[in-house]
């Protein structure tokens, strides 16, 4: 993926993909991106494959280059952006 991830629709596929594989008992059945700089915020609510277990959340951050990583469940996409700001101001202080 040399030029890296340039589409809502693309990153929608990594993180489904991503859900897949981490989640099998899950389907998404709903699914929010925001782009943040060069990287994409994605919330997935995630249906269960099962009629006992809840639905459950999940915040994914994804890079440019398809690169997935959880960060949790905010309840909506002003909090998870706020989340991310404060995860990059906490990484950038811990760089210095």
């Amino acid at each position: 993926m040399a030029s890296g991830l340039t589409t809502t629709q693309a990153v929608e596929e990594v993180a489904s993909t991503y859900v897949a594989k981490q989640y099998p008992t899950f389907h998404c059945s709903e699914m929010s991106v925001l782009k943040l700089g060069e990287t994409w915020l994605v919330q997935a609510q995630l249906a269960s494959r099962s009629p006992n277990e809840p639905a459950e959340r999940l915040v994914l951050l994804v890079n440019r280059y398809g690169w997935v990583e959880e960060a949790g469940g905010p309840a909506n996409r002003q909090s998870a952006s706020r989340s991310f700001a404060a995860m990059r101001a906490n990484a950038l202080a811990e760089a210095n």
